[in-house]
This record gives C-alpha cells, structure tokens and sequence, in this order.
C-alpha cells in the first residue's frame, strides 16, 4: 500500500516540478519539489528506500528534462543517502541543527548536480557555489520549511 502512495507522491512532485515549478522561478533558480519529497521519505522510511526512490524519479527527471542523462540521479541518490543519514539521529538533533543539516543536504544535491550539468563550463568552485548551489538550496530550504510547518506532524515529528 506505501508503494503505491509514494508512486502517486512522486508522480505527482515529478509532474509539479516539471510543469508548474518553473513558473516560480526567481533568477532562473526554481526550488525542487521532488528533493524535497525524498527528504520526507527518507525521514518516513529511511535511507534505503529513498535511495531506489531517488534512482528512479532522477532516471525519469533525467529522460524528461535533461540533455546530461545520470545528472539528477546522482545527485538525487546522494541526497536521499545524506537525509537517510538523518533518519538514524533525527531524536537527538534539535530541530536547528536538524535544519542544518537539511540545507547542507540540499546544498550538497545542488553542489553535485551543477558540477555534473556544468562539466563542459569553464567555471569555478566559487562560480558553482556562489551562482548556482548556495541559492538553489536556499530556495528548497524555504519551500522545505513551509512543507515542514504544513504537513500535520511535520517531517521528522
């Protein structure tokens, strides 16, 4: 029965990221619903789970949107295996350091997949950083917030 919700959940966040997500852009950078969907489902079930999760929506965001096929998936794998990390520690972590470590996850995706899209650029580490995953993450993280004081228990309550 989880199956099949979390199939609906991601097809659903697949769908908004794609077609409704962009149209929220500010300064080409658009948060993403799906990371954001695999972090509640690596606090909901745990890291393994959210990794084959994250291998298959990255392998579909990949086919629909991306010229650099793996990018997403990657990066979605490594974020999904970094917010199961949290899973294991989530009781002992005030909600701050909880939200740390959160925009780390999603600075940590950001980092990984503009290094991967961006291969072929010949920009620097403060050019990734700076330009494209610092303000990236800081708009999911926003948007993760929101989703946090929203949803009835929260992610991690």
């Amino acid at each position: 029965m989880k199956f099949i919700q979390y199939t609906v959940l991601f097809a659903a966040l697949l769908v908004l990221q794609i077609v409704v997500l962009p149209f929220f852009a500010i300064f080409n950078i658009v948060p993403d619903a799906v990371l954001i969907g695999l972090i509640y489902l690596a606090m909901r079930e745990g890291g393994v789970a959210a990794m084959f999760t994250a291998l298959a929506v990255g392998f579909l965001r990949d086919a629909f949107t991306s010229h650099f096929l793996g990018a997403y998936m990657l990066s979605y794998v490594v974020a999904a295996f970094l917010a199961g990390a949290l899973f294991k520690f989530r009781e002992k972590l005030s909600s701050q350091i909880q939200m740390a470590y959160l925009f780390a996850v999603l600075f940590s995706f950001q980092l990984v997949y503009f290094s991967l899209y961006m291969l072929d650029q010949k920009l620097n580490l403060a050019q990734l950083i700076f330009r494209f995953s610092l303000p990236g993450a800081v708009y999911t993280l926003v948007l993760v917030a929101i989703t946090h004081f929203l949803l009835p228990r929260g992610f991690w309550r």
